[in-house]
């Protein structure tokens, strides 16, 4: 019941935002600009929909990030691959999570201390590992499904401003 609560609130946000939305086959699309790496493409579309739903909130940007992250990796999926507290975490084991899961290392690292699997002093050890052994996400590129016939509906109604910004 709150799923269809929360979609269908969705639903009526989307309806109200013409110019960075669109409806294709009754599925509703958010055209976001092309990001560096899929990781923060899916990051950016969560924490996206996250301002959708909590325009009110007095700290947003906290808010939407918590809502991201909870949306990308879910609590449940974080016990059920690390357990439910760590005193160490192997790299490799958030090298697997992030090929599995489509998210971020520090995204990561980032939900596992805010689910108190690990400590803030855990989180900071692997963020310093991270940047000391300049350590990188395999590459993956999110595939935007009906992308193109979207965007020429959306130049030819003249809905974006500038539109060469998402060719």
């Amino acid at each position: 019941r709150h799923l269809t609560r929360l979609i269908s609130v969705f639903l009526s946000l989307i309806q109200k935002m013409p110019e960075v939305t669109e409806t294709i086959n009754n599925v509703p699309i958010i055209a976001v600009p092309e990001a560096s790496n899929g990781y923060e493409q899916r990051y950016n579309v969560a924490k996206y929909l996250g301002e959708l739903l909590m325009v009110s909130y007095n700290n947003k940007d906290a808010l939407t990030t918590r809502f991201a992250l909870s949306l990308l990796i879910p609590r449940q999926s974080l016990i059920n691959e690390f357990g439910e507290f760590r005193n160490k975490i192997e790299q490799k084991e958030i090298e697997i999570y992030s090929r599995i899961y489509k998210v971020s290392y520090k995204n990561i690292i980032k939900r596992l201390q805010m689910c108190e699997i690990i400590t803030q002093s855990n989180a900071k050890y692997l963020n310093i590992n991270i940047n000391k052994n300049d350590l990188h996400e395999q590459i993956y590129i999110e595939q935007a499904n009906n992308y193109e016939k979207m965007l020429y509906k959306l130049i030819a109604q003249g809905s974006l401003k500038e539109p060469e910004r998402f060719k």
